[in-house]
């Protein structure tokens, strides 16, 4: 083509005939079988412990966090969390053909108020219902930094906000 065009000095237009013809012999030899859709029951036998909706439960963690929820780099060492302190409930249950049975988290996507993604059951920490924090004997000392459990009530006096915060640990009474 490009020797034709240095040769005549006019644009070469004759491979647009061959192109049609081109396009079918490629599509021809890559021509692939849809995927299979699957069929049958779902994975579930006698020993697949389904989780019910409304169980509370963890979520596994892809990245090393510290204890006060700060980023760590690197890979999981041997005293870190692997599990996400914040608690989730089971939204939904999805079970598909061939495939191991999901649950959806609460969360907020969408009109159901679910997570984004959905995990199988070995992603998932069930928490016994009957589960209790540590008791404050655990702690040596008087604590340098106190974790906040939820904002009480606010108001503003003298132009400053001000707010009364529930102590984690802590009754609502010692609220300051």
């Amino acid at each position: 083509m490009t020797a034709q065009e240095l040769k005549t000095g006019e644009i070469s237009v004759e491979w647009s005939e061959d192109f049609h013809d081109i396009v079918r012999l490629i599509n021809e030899k890559w021509q692939r079988d849809p995927p299979k859709i699957p069929e049958g029951p779902s994975k579930i036998d006698k020993n697949t412990g389904l989780l019910l909706k409304g169980t509370l439960v963890r979520t596994k963690l892809l990245e090393p966090i510290s204890v006060l929820g700060k980023k760590i780099h690197g890979k999981f060492r041997t005293g870190d969390i692997k599990w996400n302190p914040k608690v989730y409930i089971i939204k939904k249950l999805i079970l598909s053909p061939e495939q191991l049975p999901t649950y959806l988290l609460d969360g907020s996507h969408g009109r159901l108020g679910v997570s984004r993604c959905a995990y199988t059951r070995k992603e998932l920490q069930v928490i016994p219902i009957n589960k209790k924090p540590p008791s404050d004997s655990v702690i040596r000392g008087q604590p340098e930094r106190y974790v906040p459990e939820k904002i009480l009530n606010h108001h503003t006096r003298n132009g400053q906000l001000q707010y009364l915060i529930k102590w984690e640990r802590y009754l609502e009474d010692e609220s300051t």
